[in-house]
């Protein structure tokens, strides 16, 4: 029920190591970035989200057919594209407080508080294929969760 559209497009040569949850990008590295934004089809009106997504070079051949679609799902065009499978994903789920650059971006306040949703894609060789971070405003989004424990399944 969302719309994703990444409206802004560059080579981004790193000057400083990253790290992103438990991995780490090095100074020097080469991404490829977007920056875009998820509205709800329902209430276009406000973002739901900010993303920034960082694709590995290797793929950059998806970058035109991710351009022109409505509802972009990176991971989905780098497996169709190029044949391989995302085989592992790591998630990391904090609180922050939104940038003034963000915050006019989101149409919400500066300092406001955020949830940021950091993931990096790999596939089955451990090649890090895409990382996306995104940055929803309070009260615009919600994760829920169910655990359930398997010792006491019948």
């Amino acid at each position: 029920s969302t719309r994703f559209v990444i409206s802004r497009w560059e080579t981004l040569k790193l000057n400083q190591t990253v790290n992103i949850g438990s991995t780490q990008l090095t100074s020097g590295q080469t991404w490829i970035y977007g920056l875009g934004i998820r509205t709800s089809k329902a209430a276009e009106k406000l973002p739901v989200c900010l993303t920034r997504v960082y694709i590995n070079p290797n793929f950059k051949n998806i970058i035109p057919i991710v351009k022109r679609s409505k509802n972009a799902v990176v991971y989905r065009c780098i497996e169709k594209v190029y044949g391989v499978k995302v085989a592992h994903i790591e998630q990391q789920i904090d609180a922050c407080a939104v940038s003034a650059s963000d915050a006019a971006l989101l149409m919400c306040q500066v300092g406001s508080s955020a949830m940021r949703i950091q993931r990096m894609y790999f596939d089955a060789n451990k090649q890090l294929m895409e990382i996306s971070d995104s940055l929803h405003p309070s009260g615009r989004f919600s994760y829920r969760m169910s655990l359930l424990r398997s010792d006491l399944q019948s």
